[in-house]
């Protein structure tokens, strides 16, 4: 459910803008995830 709220939220902003001032954090953010998940 966090997951879900953070992607409607930061993620798609930050994919609309990749070169906003948070779209690198949280594109990072999203990448650790994956990467905990063992989906990378």
């Amino acid at each position: 459910m966090v997951l879900d709220t953070h992607l409607h939220g930061s993620v798609v902003d930050a994919m609309r803008d990749p070169d906003g001032p948070e779209s690198a954090k949280v594109l990072d953010e999203l990448l650790q995830v994956f990467e905990a998940s063992g989906k990378v």
